[in-house]
């Protein structure tokens, strides 16, 4: 029951990402290389900004401020429950 909601959970947060950047003007192949790059960036740990990851992401060839900070969220998210990852944020105002 437990795994079923966590399931659960997890899709709907993958649907929230998956529409919010398909509002952005993203098409499904595009979603899933923007958060396969994302991945990559943090994975090998540090501390993130969403500058610092838009920073990046545009140096992988992809748009000025593609990410923001909702949909970093969610993909952290999904990270840190699925996969026992802990991302470090530094929130900047």
């Amino acid at each position: 029951m437990v795994m079923d909601l966590k399931a659960d959970r997890t899709s709907n947060i993958c649907d929230t990402l998956f529409g919010r950047l398909s509002a952005r003007g993203l098409m499904s192949v595009e979603i899933l290389r923007l958060i396969k790059d994302v991945l990559n960036i943090v994975g090998d740990g540090g501390n993130f900004t969403v500058a610092s990851i838009n920073k990046e992401l545009e140096r992988l060839g992809w748009r000025e401020r593609i990410m923001d900070e909702t949909s970093f969220e969610l993909i952290t998210f999904i990270l840190e429950n699925e996969y026992d990852y802990e991302v470090k944020r530094i929130l900047l105002h």
